[in-house]
Parts: C-alpha cells; structure tokens; sequence
C-alpha cells in the first residue's frame, strides 16, 4: 500500500452522494473574513457568468498534471478562491455630502425597513446592479453587493492610515475572470460612484489546487505525516470518513485546509466548478488550499495586488516548503524524513501560480498595526461603554472611560512594564523574538 497503507482506496467514486445535515465541508474556505454569504437577489447573476480560462499570474489554470508515482491523482485547478482588499478611496466632499452619503443612508434604512435578507436594489452600474443590504459589512456601515463582490464602505469621503473600503470578491469571479480582471470590476464599480481609488492593499489571499483524486485521505495518516510549527489540528470526519482536516487555527495568520471539494459542490449546488475542472464527476475532488491573512502577508512583504501576482509563486513555495510539509513517517527527526510523493506534487505547483522568488521576511515593526487602525476598534468600544453608562456626551463618556482605565492599570501597577515587553516582542524597540513571527 502506497504510504505505509495509510490511505484507503476510494470505494464509492461512481455511488451517489448522500447529502446530509452535518457540517459542510470546506466552510471557511468559501467566504472572506467578514463571514459573508451570497445575497439571494444576486444568486441568479452569478449563474450566468461565462467561465474562461487565462494562464497564471492570478489567473486560474486547468493543467489536468498527472502525479508522480506515489501521488493520490492528477491537479485539475490552480488558483485564487479567495481575495480580499482594503481600498483607500477619496470622494469630492461636496458630492460625497450631498450626494452619495444621503443615499447610502436613504437605502439602507429602506433596506432595514424591508425586513428582508435579500436586500434592496440601489442602483445599476457597468458591473451589474448594486444591492444595499441591511447590515454592516464588519466595521463597514454599508454593506453593497454586487453579483462579483461584497463592497464595505465607511462614513467618510476619505481615509486616513487605514483603508475606507473593504472588499471581498466572490470564488466564481477570481476563478472565471483572474485576479486582474476581478480586481478591475472592482474599480470599475468605485469609479462608478465617483471615487479615486489611491491605494490597494491585500487583506486575505487563499491559494487552492484541486486534485482528483484515486484515494481517500485518512486522518491517521495526515497527522502522522504533517510536518508544521502550527499545533492546531481540526478534522471533520463523517462516520469512518474524514471530510476536511484545518491545520492551524481559525484565526491565525497562515491556515491549511485540505478538504473534500467535490462533495462541497454538492452540497452547495456549485455545478459551475465542473467546468472550472474540466471534468464531470466532482466525487473525489480534493482541495489543498491556503489561507493567508494580512500580518504574514505584509511580513513577507506583499501589501498591494501587484506584490501578490509578482510573489504568488513564491508564496506558495514559502508555504507547501517551509511552513507546513507531510514527510513519510518514522524517524523522529522530521528534517531526516522524506516528503511525500504526493505532497512533493503539490510543491511543484509553485511554478503554475507564477515566477519563482525568494520571500524574506520583514521585521513585526514593518507590520504592526497604525494606530489609527485601533482607534476605529476603540470607538465601537466606546459607544457600547458609553450606552451602558449611560453618558451620552462624547467627552463625558471618554473622561469616564480614561479615568477607569487609569484606575485599572494602577490597580495592577505594572502598565509601563507591559508595554516596553511588548514593544520588544513586536520589534518596535531592541530585538525580537521569532517565537511572535508569523512563520
């Protein structure tokens, strides 16, 4: 048996799925970090999008690869499912406070008002029509959608460090039209309304290669093969069989998923992914996929969407290389022990995402956070703290706010402290401890 036996033959490739109601597979893997699901109102356009195919560099590809002796299938996609950006944006004053603010205000009111979770029809634009739904998009007031992309906008004409607009592109556009061309609907749809895009920055990327597979995975043996400083393990295992295995936690900087992806297009009705892979039997698909936040992103040195196309080749050997591997089991030293076949395959994928580099990692205090990034938090903060207080004048509630805090840090008497170890930890003053890194 290929990998000391620790993979079972697939046995029900050509029998029905059974779907039923236990976790999905692959949840994660299909929305952005604001958590978004697709708005109903804008289902039927998706369905229609033309699927093509465009080469690397952002762009899906179908190489259909064979893999090597001790492999588990051959690749039957290469790509981006996941990209979300944080957009610097400026609007005229005069047009953003007499125009385009009042309604966004106007149509999300109404779309509250509707009770509705389809939202309501804004307005139409050269990307389609865009949808106001009722809610927030995370700390964004407004909440658009469009039939490519969930669009956040904050209550001002402009930004300051931290960007004013953040958008999550769905997985249908990234694999049907490439990053580029995803990308550029999305600053089609902002010039639209008027605003100046300045600034581009990549918030989240997930890299996945689809693999049809010969075998099943078995949880026994990816935990004995998985070579990675991330601890965190998380299967998903429906009777005897193990649907998704998660390395890494839900929140961390660098996760791996590797999960059935055919049965999740069941599951999910995603007929249009068959033509993505060339085939038209889902069952067995398998997905190796990555998802990587911001901090490891600009910590490797990848802020706008042209870092990502000139680095995506790079990333994905940093990541199927150095932060996660599966070596044949047996000697206790991992660095002695063979990668698998199978794993080897996906390394080699590397050169389908784009141009091979080397990725040097920055030091944490080219990454942190600026501080206006925490002060949007710490408002939110405040509201709440301010609503339960009971103190509805701004500096009322912040004095009451200051003088508590102070309160507290002096009860624990060890602020300064505390705040010198952590600007060391984050390299902000003296050296820096890897242990903090990313990877």
């Amino acid at each position: 048996m290929d990998s000391i036996g620790l993979f079972k033959a697939c046995e029900v490739a050509t029998a029905p799925v059974q779907v039923n109601d236990c976790q999905p597979v692959g949840q994660e893997a299909t929305t952005g970090d604001s958590g978004l699901s697709g708005a109903p109102v804008v289902a039927a356009a998706l369905e229609s999008v033309e699927v093509q195919y465009q080469g690397n560099m952002g762009c899906p590809v179908t190489p259909h690869v064979p893999l090597p002796k001790g492999g588990v299938g051959r690749v039957v996609a290469i790509g981006v499912d996941t990209l979300d950006l944080g957009l610097y944006v400026s609007w005229d004053k005069a047009y953003w406070e007499e125009e385009l603010h009042p309604e966004l205000v106007r149509y999300r009111n109404s779309a509250a008002l509707s009770r509705g979770e389809d939202g309501k029809l804004w307005t139409e634009s050269p990307v389609g029509p865009l949808v106001m739904m009722p809610g927030k998009m995370g700390a964004y007031r407004y909440h658009v959608v469009a039939s490519d992309f969930h669009l956040g906008i904050q209550s001002r004409h402009d930004y300051s460090s931290a960007p004013n607009l953040y958008v999550s592109i769905n997985a249908k556009t990234l694999w049907t039209l490439g990053v580029p061309g995803a990308v550029a609907r999305v600053v089609e749809a902002v010039q639209f309304l008027k605003g100046t895009v300045d600034r581009v920055q990549v918030s989240r990327v997930d890299l996945a290669v689809d693999v049809k597979c010969d075998k099943e995975f078995q949880f026994d043996y990816l935990q004995a093969a998985k070579v990675s400083s991330a601890r965190a393990v998380r299967p998903f295992i429906q009777g005897d069989t193990l649907e998704s295995y998660y390395v890494g936690k839900g929140g961390a900087p660098i996760q791996l998923r590797l999960y059935h992806k055919g049965l999740e297009i069941i599951r999910r009705n995603k007929p249009w992914f068959l033509a993505v892979w060339g085939i038209d039997d889902p069952w067995n698909v398998w997905r190796v996929e990555f998802q990587v936040r911001r901090v490891a992103l600009k910590r490797l040195g990848i802020d706008s969407v042209d870092d990502l196309l000139a680095k995506l080749g790079g990333l994905w050997s940093r990541l199927t290389t150095e932060w996660l591997t599966f070596r044949t089991p047996g000697d206790e030293r991992t660095d002695r022990r063979p990668v698998e076949p199978w794993w080897e395959s996906m390394q080699a994928c590397a050169s389908q995402f784009g141009p091979q580099c080397q990725l040097e990692r920055l030091q944490l205090a080219e990454v942190t956070a600026p501080v206006d990034w925490y002060i949007m938090h710490m408002a939110g903060c405040v509201k709440s703290i301010a609503a339960i207080l009971r103190r509805y004048d701004l500096k009322e509630a912040v004095g009451e706010i200051a003088a508590r805090l102070i309160e507290h840090w002096e009860k624990r008497g060890n602020f300064q402290e505390e705040a010198i170890a952590l600007a060391v930890r984050r390299g902000l003053s003296g050296g820096i401890s890897d242990s903090v890194a990313p990877f």
